[in-house]
């Protein structure tokens, strides 16, 4: 083995070793306040990520003074916050999948997901770096870098109805240097999964340590008394296109009316009409008459296609147990995408064998599983 080779594998082993132990810890830090995250939010729900102290970067502290204020506003109109700062990317995976599961638990309440921070593209898709992050090569995207489309994925999680909650989905980023500008911010507004959720993407280009405008333009906006998307997101696109050093690269309103805060009370629907009781009537002979005898019923046929049987099925991954994780590496590692510990942490080297499998089958490669995915690679792998 060269000696170039074996530095590249050691920097790599340094670096996972490091992501995984950040996983680890905010994964336990998850558990313990698990209670709070399934239980019903009353105002609605946040996820505000915000990268400043980047170890072969140069530093972005507008980032922090961003989320700070982003997460401020956000509280005050009574969301249930997480905030992360200079997050590894162990914690940015864990945090999505924790906000994941709490808009699947409460699938009214509006939300909010909001990212300011470097971020770098490979094939026309946006990657979003976490603080220790070094890209030396475009393929180490795949393995250091957080697929932007995973914060929409979590806004959009299990909500079925078109009534559910609203979310919007903010994506405030710096170009790193030396990487690929970040491109396919339009490509991700076509992958909202829900129709009731707005998405906006800007990058900038100063360097300052006040909030950026981006963050200073949406908190001013939570703090009008009605934030109704459909009408908040022109308004944001106005403010900001007069601003110094910030180019729009997508916005996307919902398809019908959305609120994240100052919702008009509901009206309530009209009492139902008293049913009318019919008069009794006399029993006619047919109803006094014995019941004629009936020929049984032919036994059902089996289907020609049976469903998948409960055992062999996967949940989506933000339902799974760590022994179905457990399967998803074993499946992976069969299938020669996987080389690491069967652990049942899903890090960067399960991230990137995932993206590789969802290559192979054609799916976007989001690092991500849904519920099809992960039963069609456990069962094609035994």
């Amino acid at each position: 083995m060269s000696r170039r080779r074996f530095r590249d594998l050691a920097r790599v082993s340094a670096v996972a070793v490091r992501y995984t132990a950040g996983w680890v810890l905010l994964s336990l830090l998850c558990g313990v306040s698990g209670a709070k995250a399934g239980s019903p939010a009353q105002g609605g729900l946040g996820l505000v990520i915000g990268n400043r102290n980047y170890e072969s970067l140069p530093p972005l502290v507008a980032c922090q003074a961003s989320a700070r204020i982003v997460a401020a506003a956000l509280r005050k109109r009574n969301y249930d916050v997480v905030e992360q700062l200079d997050a590894t990317n162990g914690q940015m995976e864990a945090a999505i999948i924790n906000f994941a599961k709490r808009r699947a638990d409460n699938p009214d309440a509006p939300g909010l997901v909001y990212y300011c921070g470097y971020a770098s593209g490979l094939e026309s898709r946006v990657f979003l770096l976490p603080t220790p992050a070094n890209i030396t090569r475009p393929t180490d995207l795949l393995v250091q870098g957080v697929v932007a489309g995973s914060l929409l994925d979590a806004l959009s999680e299990n909500r079925s109805s078109a009534r559910a909650g609203g979310g919007l989905a903010v994506l405030d980023v710096f170009a790193a240097p030396r990487n690929a500008a970040p491109g396919g911010f339009d490509a991700l507004a076509t992958q909202r999964s829900h129709v009731r959720d707005g998405y906006l993407a800007a990058v900038e280009n100063g360097a300052s340590e006040a909030p950026s405008p981006v963050a200073q333009a949406l908190a001013d906006a939570l703090a009008a008394p009605t934030v109704e998307l459909q009408q908040t997101l022109p308004k944001l696109r106005d403010d900001l296109a007069g601003a110094r050093g910030v180019a729009l690269a997508a916005l996307a309103p919902p398809t019908s009316s959305v609120y994240l805060a100052g919702a008009p009370a509901p009206i309530a629907p009209p009492a139902p009409a008293s049913p009318k009781v019919p008069a009794p009537q006399p029993p006619s002979e047919a109803a006094t008459s014995p019941p004629a005898a009936q020929a049984p019923s032919p036994p059902a046929l089996p289907s020609a296609n049976p469903p998948l049987a409960g055992a062999n099925a996967l949940p989506d991954e933000g339902q799974m147990s760590d022994a179905d994780r457990r399967r998803v590496q074993s499946a992976l590692a069969r299938l020669g995408y996987y080389d690491y510990i069967v652990d049942g942490i899903f890090g960067p080297e399960t991230r990137a064998a995932i993206r590789r499998f969802q290559h192979e089958i054609g799916d976007q490669m989001t690092g991500r599983l849904n519920s099809d995915e992960a039963t069609r690679l456990v069962n094609g792998s035994g």
